[in-house]
């Protein structure tokens, strides 16, 4: 299956998408957008940058992109042509201009822009799913808020202080009352069980007592 090149992504913001190049017949070629000469490699290396490229033989006045973009198939991405068999080829140089030119269009033009637009669409989704991964790569902070007791291993424990857990001021009121009654009922105890003590006690004194006198 042929994937389509990646663009590298060097664009410059601004700059147009199309760049018109203009063949001339000593073979040399003139990028007219930057104002410069280039080459064959020059304009393969922005094809792959993401340009889009239309260029016209100067001396005709044809737009020759075309046969510029299968030269440079031909000279720098020749393996990419192996999609095409041999029989295939040879069916597109018997048939007319006119079916061949049906065909590409309806089928395979077609096909390979919903590919194209498949393969994009994919390529967003994986950038996102990336872009989520890394934003849970450190997920110690939202962990302690769900687990303020659980500590991921390797990380120092932060100290506790009374304002660490918040409480509700009416479970912090109802929870000192219930303490305070608690601690009334265990005195109220020990009370009684020191009056107990003492009520047990004071017969044995007095007979001691009276032991002592006879």
């Amino acid at each position: 299956m042929m994937k389509p090149p990646a663009a590298h992504g060097s664009q410059k913001r601004g700059e147009p998408r199309t760049l018109d190049i203009r063949k001339y017949p000593n073979r040399r070629y003139y990028d007219a957008t930057h104002r410069r000469h280039t080459g064959l490699a020059q304009i393969h290396k922005l094809i792959l940058e993401g340009y889009n490229v239309r260029i016209v033989d100067v001396q005709t006045g044809d737009e020759i992109t075309s046969q510029i973009l299968i030269q440079i198939l031909l000279e720098y991405e020749p393996a990419k042509l192996n999609v095409f068999s041999s029989e295939l080829l040879t069916r597109a140089i018997r048939v007319s201009d006119s079916l061949l030119n049906d065909f590409v269009d309806r089928y395979f033009r077609e096909a390979f822009e919903v590919f194209c637009a498949s393969q994009k669409q994919f390529d967003e989704m994986l950038r996102e799913a990336h872009q989520l991964t890394t934003a849970f790569a450190q997920p110690t902070n939202w962990v302690r808020g769900l687990f303020p007791s659980w500590t991921p291993p390797g990380t120092a424990p932060a100290p506790q202080t009374p304002s660490s857990s918040p409480v509700m001021a009416g479970d912090e009121t109802g929870a000192s009352s219930a303490a305070r009654e608690e601690i009334a009922g265990l005195r109220r105890e020990i009370a009684t069980l020191k009056a107990r003590g003492k009520k047990g006690s004071s017969p044995s004194r007095k007979r001691k007592k009276k032991q002592g006198r006879s």
